[in-house]
């Protein structure tokens, strides 16, 4: 068994769009003002699959710890039924190491460094590691589901990986 060498990469919409969506402001699909003006409301960051009967819309906090380069991948998990969404409730910046939906094909993981005020949208069945806070513990606001079929699927890697910077 050999270990691989896999780089962080910045996030951004674009190298992110094969595995789910980037939710920011500048994601937004459109801007309005709200509130008697006082307050922007950036529309549609994402969008969200969370309608499979069986499941019901939740909504969670993650308490992650934080995690220091290098670090060890060993498996990947999916939610096969809806999307996952993670938001920081912080400036923590977070690892993300994905693959594609469908088959598991290690060559095709890629991992991704988040930049303040950056969360995720995983689309279903994007492959991905359990979170990472980088560095420090941090909280993450998560929308996904409860219910019933199973909605985790867990793999092992043939090859371990081994993040850096």
């Amino acid at each position: 068994m050999t270990t691989k060498m896999l780089q962080l990469t910045p996030l951004t919409a674009p190298a992110f769009q094969r595995f789910g969506d980037v939710i920011s402001v500048e994601t937004s699909q459109s801007v309005e003002l709200i509130n008697r003006g006082h307050t922007q409301r950036f529309n549609q960051p994402t969008e969200l699959a969370l309608t499979q009967p069986g499941f019901a819309p939740a909504l969670s906090i993650f308490r992650s710890e934080g995690w220091q380069l290098p670090v060890p991948i060993t498996a990947l998990e999916r939610h096969p039924h809806s999307s996952q969404s993670f938001i920081p409730l912080g400036n923590t910046p977070f690892i993300i190491v994905v693959a594609p939906p469908g088959e598991l094909v290690e060559s095709e993981i890629r991992a991704f460094m988040s930049f303040p005020g950056q969360g995720i949208n995983y689309h279903p069945g994007t492959w991905h590691h359990f979170h990472m806070a980088h560095q420090q513990q941090a909280d993450f606001l998560v929308i996904d589901v409860v219910g019933e079929p199973a909605n985790c699927d867990e793999a092992q890697l043939l090859d371990p990986i081994t993040l850096c910077h």
